[in-house]
């Protein structure tokens, strides 16, 4: 589907699927980052605070239903696009929730200027629902996620550690099984004697990206 057909026309669903495809390539190529050393931990911690943001929505989505709802009764007969239908009722309430409230345009105005292409045919509970919305969904609950995700932070570290260390053993395990013996028996020593106080590294420049980019056992960070 992402590629043109064979008639030389591009058609509606080629571009969808092109969009949703770019999508997730850049976000498998992120999920593939987290098994590096430098650079992995930090999108572990995301998928974490990821994990416990779409909990936190799931349980407070009947919040967004209700407010969702509740405007869109008291507003698609005012001439709002943003709330003529329950879908697009939703979204705009999600977009409020990050601080989009078009207050002026959408409420003000239209109160004192009913003969506009806009009007607010309820304007008491339509007031006192978005008072109510402004209290709970901004100021509250947006609180709540920003808590959540910086109070947990520290353990969230913790176990991004331990599991980027056990994607790293998966990842190393299946290498090995990939490769040719004869380069398996090059690089497996049963015994490797270091001096440390010569300058010169034994194992090169290879052992130095390695020990850099993916988990050095001897590193304080893994203690």
């Amino acid at each position: 589907m992402v590629l043109p057909s064979l008639d030389g026309q591009i058609h509606d669903i080629q571009f969808t699927a092109s969009s949703i495809t770019v999508f997730l390539a850049w976000f498998e190529l992120l999920l593939l980052l987290q098994r590096f050393d430098q650079v992995g931990i930090y999108v572990v911690m995301f998928l974490e605070i990821l994990q416990t943001l779409i909990k936190v929505l799931m349980l407070f989505s009947m919040l967004i239903i209700a407010f969702g709802l509740s405007l869109h009764i008291l507003l698609s007969k005012g001439n709002h696009l943003s709330f003529r239908t329950v879908p697009m009722s939703l979204m705009r309430i999600f977009a409020m929730m990050l601080g989009e409230l078009d207050f002026v345009g959408t409420y003000v105005q239209p109160y004192y200027k009913p003969e506009s292409d806009r009007s607010l045919p309820f304007p008491a509970p339509t007031f006192i629902i978005l008072g109510l919305f402004m209290v709970l969904m901004p100021i509250l609950l947006m609180n709540l996620l920003i808590g959540l995700a910086v109070g947990d932070i520290e353990s969230v570290r913790r176990n991004a550690q331990l599991k980027r260390l056990a994607m790293q053993v998966v990842l190393h395990t299946e290498l090995e099984r990939k490769l040719p013996t004869f380069i398996l028996e090059k690089v497996d020593k049963n015994e490797l004697i270091e001096y440390p106080n010569n300058k010169k590294c034994k194992l090169g420049f290879f052992d130095f990206i390695v020990r850099k980019w993916f988990c050095n056992p001897f590193s304080e960070e893994s203690k």
